[in-house]
Formats: C-alpha cells, structure tokens, sequence
C-alpha cells in the first residue's frame, strides 16, 4: 500500500512539474510574440508621444526573457521622452528602468531611478503613479533590508490608495492588488 501511494505521489510531481513547464513555455513564447509585435510597430511611423509608449511596453514585455534587450530599450524611450518633453512618458521610463535593474539585482542602481519616478508623478499630481512609485520603492526597500523606508514607502502607497477613485474600478481593483 505504502510503494502503490509513493508511486501515484511520484506520478502527480512529474505531471505538476511537466505542466509547470508547459505553462512557464507558453508565456515565454506569448511574451516574445508581443515583443516581435511592438518591435514591429515601433519600426513604422508613429507619434513622438506614441514612440515613447510602445518603447515601454515592448522593454516590459522583454524585460523577463531579455534585460539586457529591454534595458537598453528603457534607455532609448527615456532620452527620446526627454527630448520631447514627454515628462509622463519620462516617469514611465524612469519606472521601467527601476523594473529591469530590480530584476538584474543592480537595486543600487534603481532606487534612483525610482525617485525620479515618484519626484515626477508627484510633480504631475498623478495620485496612482505615486501609489505605484511608492510600492517599487518598498519593494527595493525591502531587497535592501532597510525595512524602516519601506515601511515608510508602503504606508504612503496604501494611505493615498485608501483615498483613489478612479472610474475604472478593475484599474483600482488591481492597485489594491499590487499594494496589500
């Protein structure tokens, strides 16, 4: 009785694991179908505003399979947003930047670039974009075991969270989400 459970709790891993790499395939290959896609749509003519917005979106999309790719893509939205004066398109950038260097392990590096994301979003008075720039600052925070500021950075995001109305109430749904 005791080798036929043993047998069936061998069977039911090696089936869990096969369809974790099934899954884990099948995002890799959706997230570089949209990356070729955005690719492709930034090689054709858009507006400045634009440009910068598919920039981001494709340096997210590639971001997990290719930082390298998407970080240098980050850099490029980011002086092509500053040579526009795009300043949401220049707080996006400066997030996405913080995003890629956070998941390489450079958190030295991105907390810089989380602060000039937040000091923008509070300069625009963007009430969900400092959310956000203060939950990636908690976030990095707490990769750099400086509890206090993350704390700190975290009581702010759900504190302004508490206070957010948006029309969009899954937009809100997935703030909350992201902070709690």
């Amino acid at each position: 009785m005791t080798s036929l459970l043993t047998s069936n709790h061998f069977r039911l891993k090696r089936l869990l694991l096969i369809a974790v790499i099934l899954l884990s395939t099948q995002i890799a290959f959706t997230q570089k179908r949209d990356a070729d896609s955005l690719y492709t749509l930034l090689n054709s003519p858009m507006e400045d505003t634009l440009r910068v917005i598919t920039m981001r979106n494709l340096s997210l999309a590639m971001y997990t399979y290719d930082p390298d790719s998407a970080l240098t893509i980050a850099y490029d939205g980011l002086q092509h947003a500053k040579k526009i004066n795009f300043r949401a398109g220049i707080s996006r950038m400066y997030e996405m930047i913080g995003i890629i260097l956070t998941k390489t392990g450079n958190f030295n590096k991105a907390i810089s670039y989380y602060i000039e994301n937040l000091k923008i979003e509070e300069s625009l008075q963007s009430q969900d974009g400092i959310i956000s720039a203060n939950n990636n600052l908690g976030i990095l925070y707490v990769y750099l075991h400086d509890y206090e500021n993350a704390l700190k950075s975290y009581t702010k995001a759900n504190t302004l969270l508490a206070t957010f109305k948006s029309e969009d109430l899954e937009y809100v749904t997935d703030l909350r989400y992201m902070i709690n």
